[in-house]
C-alpha cells in the first residue's frame, strides 16, 4: 500500500512537470514586428528659426523574420492642418533583424506657430515631433 502510494505521487510529479514542459514550449509564440523610432529624441529640434536647417534621423528594423522592403514618407504637417509638402520620400530593403539610419533635414521659411514634423511607413508606423518658431 505504501509502495502504491509513492508511485502514483511519482507518476504524478512525472505528468506536471510533461505538461508545464509542454506549456512552455508550445506558449513560445514570437511576435514579428517594425521598430520606426528617431534615433536621438533629446536632440530633436522644438523651436526652430525661420530659414535655417535642421537636421534629425530615424531608425527602421525589421523583426518580421523575412526581407522586407519599407516605404517611407516623411513631411511637415502645420497645427492648421496645411501641408507644407514632402521633406522625403524613399524605399528601404532591409533582411530580417537589420536596421537602417536614415537622415533628413529640413528648413521652413513661412511663418506658423506649431506644426509636425512625421514619418509615415507603408506598414503602418508613424512617429513624429512637435516644433513652434522661436519668439525672438
Amino acid at each position: 500500500m505504501k509502495s502504491d502510494k509513492w508511485s502514483l505521487i511519482a507518476v504524478s510529479c512525472i505528468i506536471v512537470l510533461l505538461v508545464i514542459t509542454l506549456l512552455h514550449v508550445v506558449d513560445r509564440t514570437e511576435e514579428n514586428f517594425t521598430e520606426l523610432y528617431f534615433e536621438n529624441p533629446e536632440a530633436l529640434p522644438s523651436e526652430i528659426e525661420l530659414g535655417e536647417t535642421y537636421e534629425f534621423s530615424f531608425s527602421i528594423t525589421n523583426n518580421l523574420e523575412t526581407t522586407n522592403t519599407y516605404t517611407y514618407d516623411v513631411y511637415i504637417e502645420f497645427d492648421d492642418g496645411e501641408d507644407i509638402g514632402e521633406l522625403g520620400s524613399s524605399s528601404i530593403t532591409l533582411e530580417d533583424s537589420s536596421k537602417a539610419i536614415i537622415k533628413e533635414s529640413f528648413v521652413i521659411s513661412q511663418n506658423f506657430d506649431s506644426a509636425k514634423v512625421i514619418i509615415d511607413l507603408d506598414s503602418g508606423e508613424t512617429i513624429y515631433f512637435w516644433i513652434s518658431t522661436s519668439q525672438d
